[in-house]
């Protein structure tokens, strides 16, 4: 949507239906052509900020050396209090990445040796049969997966180790399955 900015007023957005609205007695061409005490502002593109604590505003165009007016906008830094709730937003929204991350894991390490997912080769742990022994490593191998990872998460949450840098990194830490 293309804004304008009224020269004489200032007011600035400004859409074409404001245009058309103040001036109803105006018949405008088919290629919409504001009236001469309106000028396009031309979009800039935002400026690049941190969104955990920084936000980012438009402000009035200014009026360039060639004639026109351009879009600005202004960074400013959020409050401490809206931070600390987008720290720990970010932080839940990590942590969620990791666990579908071990997940998917678990389910791909079970199904390297034909089972569905996890869950139906830890089932298998339970019955006597051919498969049990094997299902049994994996139930344990799982556990100790699960473990490391909530241990971890504490130890994140507390400040006392940093969040790995992404999900491959979180599962390259896991213990390894030896079948």
């Amino acid at each position: 949507m293309q804004k304008y900015i009224n020269k004489t007023t200032n007011q600035y957005p400004v859409t074409e239906q404001q245009i058309r609205l103040d001036n109803p007695n105006t018949s405008f061409p088919a290629l919409f052509t504001p009236p001469e005490e309106y000028a396009l502002v031309f979009p800039a593109p935002k400026p690049e900020y941190d969104p955990i604590s920084q936000s980012v505003i438009e402000i009035d165009p200014v009026l360039t050396n060639k004639g026109n007016y351009e879009q600005q906008w202004e960074v400013i830094n959020l409050d401490p209090e809206i931070v600390a709730q987008n720290q720990a937003n970010a932080l839940q929204e990590k942590i969620k990445a990791f666990d579908s991350a071990l997940t998917q894991h678990l389910d791909s390490v079970a199904q390297s040796k034909k089972y569905d997912n996890r869950i139906t080769c830890m089932v298998r742990a339970g019955f006597p049969g051919p498969f049990q022994k094997e299902a049994q490593l994996f139930a344990i191998w799982c556990d100790d997966c699960n473990y490391f990872a909530y241990d971890l998460l504490d130890k994140v949450q507390q400040g006392l180790e940093p969040i790995p840098e992404s999900p491959q990194a979180f599962i390259d830490m896991l213990p390894v399955l030896e079948w």
